[in-house]
């Protein structure tokens, strides 16, 4: 019997009929082990390459059409296992809405090209509903939106309080304790919260500090925090009547210690606030400074607020405000102070926010139809828990 020619074996170890053949470079193997080491050995991926030519005649077989449909059908798994890490992963691409997107219009689509990303998903992410549009209209204020997926995009929690009707903008605080010359370079602490735009900004400082003084507090320092702040509230009652006995309470209620002259923490605590208007500088930081050069801070007033403040400033998403010590002149190194700039009736279309039309205006609208309960200064009820 003559032995079988070596083009008729496996032409990895030459001793069985081959099984298989690489889609890509089209060697034949007989096992596993062997197309193991024919990728090893040839530097093979053996995945089939779509840009090899396929005479004509081909193409019209089934396995032509298994062949491209498996191509397209690869590059489409491609693009939706990107857009999941993209969008469950990194959180750089917005969630899928839960209705169906209308059809692109096909006349925006040939408009010069300038509404041809919105055929994927919009350009301009951030979403605001309609009375936030009115009411930036009515203060004349431009904001800038980034795109979505950038970490100053994903901070913006700006809102609408529907129960004072005013806008509940996203705040970043940059606060300085102290400022000494020695120090070249002084890091600020950084805290974001939302503030109403009617309440004056050392209260809306105020509502920030202790709000993440409460953040840092364990469960057992809130409990405790929690009894203390309800004895309190018994000490400026002034005494009470038991319940269940209808005795009255003997205990003598002070607001003030007869020895030392100290007033209650419960007096102190709005004093303190009150003192902010005289211990804190407050600063507007303006956006789109070069890195290369001096950022620049424009001085504001304690008792002004965001309604009056805002308008003719340049905003990148939420405004950032600035808190330097009173006691001190001086200007964090690599800071610099400038005036405010003169309100300008002309505008650039680049700094406007997109305002909606009435279709996109309604389908807006339905998104934002949670009402944002906040408290005083314009903080989420919730995130005093």
């Amino acid at each position: 019997m003559a032995d079988p020619l070596l083009t008729s074996l496996c032409t990895i170890c030459h001793i069985q009929s081959p099984k298989y053949k690489c889609p890509r470079c089209g060697a034949r193997t007989c096992s596993l082990t062997c197309v193991s080491k024919h990728k090893k050995w040839s530097s093979c991926n053996g995945e089939r390459d779509p840009t090899v030519y396929i005479p004509p005649e081909k193409l019209k077989t089934d396995a032509g059409i298994d062949h491209d449909y498996n191509f397209l059908t690869k590059i489409e798994r491609s693009v939706e296992r990107a857009e999941k890490i993209l969008r469950e992963e990194r959180d750089i691409l917005p969630e899928e809405a839960a209705t169906p997107r209308r059809p692109p219009n096909k006349r925006a689509r040939l408009n010069k090209g300038q509404s041809r990303g919105r055929v994927t998903f919009e350009e301009n992410s951030r979403k605001w509903d309609r009375s936030s549009i009115q009411r930036m209209r009515q203060l004349g204020i431009h904001v800038s939106s980034l795109p979505y997926g950038m970490t100053r995009a994903k901070e913006n929690k700006t809102s609408w309080n529907r129960r004072t009707r005013t806008m509940n903008w996203q705040v970043e605080w940059f606060e300085w304790k102290t400022i000494v010359p020695e120090d070249s370079n002084p890091q600020p602490s950084k805290m974001l919260y939302k503030v109403l735009d009617e309440v004056p900004l050392y209260l809306g400082f105020a509502e920030t500090q202790e709000y993440h003084r409460r953040v840092q507090l364990s469960n057992q320092e809130r409990a405790q925090e929690k009894k203390q702040k309800a004895s309190e509230k018994k000490i400026l009652a002034g005494g009470g009547q038991d319940v269940t006995s209808t005795a009255w309470s003997g205990q003598e209620y002070v607001i003030q210690d007869s020895r030392t002259g100290a007033w209650n923490e419960v007096i102190s605590g709005s004093y303190a606030i009150e003192a902010l208007k005289d211990r804190c500088r407050f600063y507007y930081l303006k956006p789109r400074t070069p890195s290369r050069e001096q950022q620049k801070l424009i001085p504001l007033q304690p008792t002004e607020n965001l309604a009056t403040i805002l308008p003719g400033l340049d905003i990148v998403e939420f405004p950032t405000i600035c808190v330097l010590p009173a006691n001190s002149t001086a200007i964090p190194d690599g800071y610099i102070v400038e005036n405010r700039p003169s309100k300008s009736k002309k505008r650039q279309a680049s700094s406007l926010v997109e305002y909606a039309s009435e279709e996109e205006g309604e389908a807006t609208e339905n998104l934002e139809e949670q009402e944002d309960t906040t408290s005083s200064s314009g903080s989420d009820s919730d995130s005093s828990n």
